[in-house]
């Protein structure tokens, strides 16, 4: 009873709404289905859903951390100009990612509204926020592109001053990265109130998102705040999200969404909506 979202090969489900045998990839007949609708939005969020994952611009950019010297703007600066087209590449996968979001958030909008779609709407919001406070904060990781490019005009500047703007660029970026991660995370927990309170998607992911997007939170804050406290609270993000967010993109990709539940759910959502107006 499962829609099948990841294989490759054609398989065939049965919705007990609709008898005969539907093979997957196929569109239904009736353009106005629910069956239709859901089925269109798993095939679009198998692939946006493995982008973020296969670029994952917050891992990739986080991964810069690498170039970064604590305390050392000279040191920091001549790794990054060492490795220009790596710095590049994380700059482009962040805002790939960031870009991924906006069209998630529509997604699990329709899969999650027939729970609560007032919810469902907020946590929509919070991830459109999340997007595009992210995109805009990545301006700071191209600064370093900039003071670092060797152009005529910085022959004016000294070595020193380019190596401590590219440090503080970088540390202006950490705190922007700590806000948007705010709205992610209520996303994380909102989403995962859904979930558990869904019929159609395993309860035990809803758990693992919530306790992921509170750790989002309380790291953000953590860094905003206590910053000589977020090493440790950035080991519970680590711990927390690698296994919610890779189990939920997993569990879309390979095994789907229960639709005949799913279908059910929405059908009462429209009759209670009837009932009330």
């Amino acid at each position: 009873m499962i829609l099948r979202v990841a294989l490759p090969r054609k398989t065939y489900v049965r919705n007990k709404a609709c008898a005969p045998l539907v093979k997957d990839g196929e569109e239904a007949q009736d353009e106005g289905s629910p069956r239709r609708s859901v089925a269109a939005e798993l095939r679009t969020s198998r692939r946006i859903a493995l982008s973020p994952n296969l670029c994952n611009g917050r891992d990739l950019i986080q991964s810069t951390g690498t170039f970064i010297v604590s305390g050392d703007p000279a040191a920091t600066a001549n790794h990054i100009a060492a490795s220009l087209t790596l710095w590049r590449i994380s700059v482009a996968a962040g805002l790939v990612m960031f870009a991924c979001d906006i069209p998630l958030a529509l997604i699990f909008y329709v899969l999650l509204g027939p729970v609560n779609a007032n919810i469902a709407l907020l946590s929509a919001l919070f991830r459109f926020a999340e997007a595009v406070i992210g995109s805009i904060n990545v301006i700071w990781y191209v600064v370093p592109l900039v003071l670092l490019s060797g152009a005529q005009y910085l022959k004016a500047v000294e070595p020193q001053t380019i190596a401590l703007y590219t440090y503080l660029s970088l540390k202006a970026y950490g705190i922007g990265l700590a806000i948007a991660l705010i709205p992610f995370g209520i996303t994380c927990i909102l989403l995962g109130y859904l979930i558990v309170q869904s019929t159609y998607l395993p309860k035990t992911l809803g758990v693992l998102m919530t306790i992921a997007g509170a750790c989002y939170v309380v790291n953000s804050f953590t860094l905003i705040l206590a910053p000589a406290f977020a090493d440790t609270t950035f080991i519970a993000v680590f711990v927390s999200a690698l296994p919610a967010e890779l189990g939920l993109t997993l569990w879309l990709l390979l095994k789907g969404v229960n639709l005949p539940k799913w279908t059910m759910a929405l059908q009462a959502r429209a009759d209670y909506a009837q009932e009330a107006g």
